[in-house]
């Protein structure tokens, strides 16, 4: 055999092998029935889902995940998110009140070295204020234990406390998004929670409709 011959058969190999460990794609919607990639693609809408994606050696799963949910929190899960909130804050809350909480994820990761500081509309000096105006609220800003660079995200003047033991990412958010989420509960273990990238008009919007 001569070398071109060689040549070509090991490229084609190589080919080959390239395609075989190629991942097979799933796709499932929000009740986790699997589903075709264009109804995949049709549904995902940003404004009511969110598209995750999970690897494993021979699978991509492709997730869609509903971006709002409201539930209760009752009995023993509801005393012990009191109690982990209790313990972050280092001081006992005011169990009569609403509470709105602020929770960082992990991901994206800024780069600790750039001196901008994020223009993220929370971060704006009158989203307070105008929370404030709709109840009497106590306000929390929790980030996941492997965030980094807090710097960015303005903790000269925002008190950020890490989510120990990522209890109220076990909790509530079975999958990482960017950016972070946030929590509206009410004093009797109601909540809503709404996922992924947000600005202060979705809290305001929200927490309005939720506390009405």
């Amino acid at each position: 055999m001569n070398k071109k011959l060689i040549s070509l058969n090991i490229c084609f190999l190589s080919i080959i092998s390239g395609y075989s460990q190629e991942k097979r794609n799933k796709f499932y919607n929000e009740s986790r029935v699997e589903i075709s990639k264009n109804k995949f693609l049709n549904t995902h809408n940003n404004n009511k889902n969110l598209a995750i994606y999970i690897e494993n050696d021979s699978i991509k799963f492709n997730l869609l995940i509903n971006r709002k949910k409201s539930g209760t929190l009752n009995g023993k899960s509801f005393n012990a998110f009191k109690k982990h909130l209790d313990e972050l804050n280092g001081t006992q809350l005011d169990s009569t009140k609403n509470k709105v909480i602020i929770y960082l994820s992990a991901t994206p990761n800024i780069n600790p070295n750039i001196n901008l500081k994020a223009t993220w509309t929370i971060f704006d000096h009158d989203y307070l204020k105008k929370l404030n105006r709709i109840d009497d609220l106590e306000i929390l800003w929790i980030h996941s234990p492997m965030r980094k660079n807090l710097e960015y995200f303005h903790s000269n003047r925002i008190n950020w406390v890490a989510d120990k033991g990522e209890v109220l990412k076990n909790l509530f958010f079975e999958y990482e998004t960017s950016y972070g989420n946030f929590i509206i509960i009410k004093p009797n273990g109601q909540y809503f929670y709404y996922l992924g990238e947000f600005g202060k008009q979705h809290v305001l919007r929200y927490t309005r409709k939720f506390l009405k």
